[in-house]
């Protein structure tokens, strides 16, 4: 149950940054409406990254108010520049693009998050035998954990019939 809960944690905190950014995008078309309603059906080229990214990011972040925006770009600038958000990716800022979306976490993620959780309110956890593999694969592989070295070799005891290996 607490790995459902640490997963939905994990995403939820993908999306801060995103919230952050639709705000303030939010606040310069609400700053730049006179210039939106001068310009007419052509999105001025200072607006088009915004206006891409508010369109793609609609009905991926549950905000009803977004959604109606859409509604209203796509009445305005047309379904074609709308729906051009979905397809050209480029005109999307890149902290949306790659944080809006949920995503299923791998293992590892959740261990490590869960680990840190559990360390920060003062809680004794350790993952199972079968799931710390999984939690040091992701701690190596993000710099979090320097691999171990390799076990030393086997040396075989000397045999004292034959001081000289033979």
């Amino acid at each position: 149950m607490a790995l459902i809960h640490v997963e939905t944690l994990i995403n939820d905190e993908r999306m801060v940054p995103c919230f952050d950014i639709l705000s303030m995008l939010c606040e310069q078309v609400l700053e730049r409406i006179p210039l939106l309603m001068k310009s007419g059906r052509t999105v001025p080229p200072d607006m088009f990254v915004t206006m891409q990214t508010l369109a793609y990011s609609a009905h991926r972040s549950n905000i009803d108010e977004l959604v109606r925006v859409r509604g209203q770009m796509e009445m305005m600038y047309g379904s074609q520049f709308v729906n051009a958000s979905e397809t050209d990716l480029n005109n999307v800022n890149e902290t949306i693009r790659e944080n809006i979306n949920l995503i299923m976490p791998d293992m590892g993620w959740k261990l490590y998050r869960l680990t840190e959780i559990a360390k920060k309110e003062g809680l004794a956890y350790s993952p199972s035998e079968i799931h710390k593999p999984k939690l040091e694969k992701y701690m190596i592989d993000h710099g979090l954990m320097v691999r171990p070295p390799p076990p030393p070799p086997i040396q075989s005891a000397p045999n004292p019939q034959y001081p000289y290996g033979g």
